[in-house]
């Protein structure tokens, strides 16, 4: 069956606890290897951790990019879930050296700078001006654009809405 796949937004909804704080709760449809839709439900934080609305949204936004992925016309996406989903899929997979290098280089470097832009909005040569401004050295930025490239080459071979290769 071809049924035309939906951008969701899910649904955030405070939830009363009786022996313990308030939580954030997210409801959302997953689709499973079937082909059939179910509801699933995940607990963001309590009340103390995000105490607005705004907050847990804040919060949710990496998760609902992430259970988005697979819509082509949906939202556009960002870097910074692309990279969650590099993370989760690639790092495993490496040894643990090479694991926390990638994380440092990722958290310290790429998401801040390149987090909150739309994977379309990258472009090659900002990328370049601004390894070349960073004060580091050149091994060190060789080695930042080849985990960007890396990061991009795991968003094309998952198919995801990458027009533009780093590299």
């Amino acid at each position: 069956m071809n049924t035309r796949h939906r951008y969701q937004y899910g649904s955030l909804t405070r939830r009363k606890r009786i022996q313990t704080e308030d939580v954030w709760q997210f409801r959302y449809y997953e689709t499973t290897p079937e082909g059939q839709r179910c509801r699933r439900s995940k607990i963001i934080g309590t009340l103390g951790q995000y105490p607005t609305r705004a907050d847990a949204l804040r919060i949710l936004e990496r998760f609902r990019l992430r259970l988005n992925l697979q819509h082509r016309f949906g939202r556009p996406l960002m870097l910074d879930a692309l990279t969650d989903h590099y993370v989760e899929k690639e790092l495993p997979q490496l040894r643990y050296a090479t694991q926390q290098a990638h994380l440092s280089t990722l958290n310290r470097w790429i998401r801040p700078r390149w987090g909150a832009s739309l994977l379309d909005e990258v472009r090659p040569m900002e990328v370049e001006q601004w390894l070349r401004s960073l004060p580091l050295a050149p091994k060190t930025k060789v080695n930042m654009r080849s985990l960007f490239h890396l990061v991009y080459q795991h968003g094309r071979r998952w198919e995801r809405s990458c027009r533009v290769a780093m590299g």
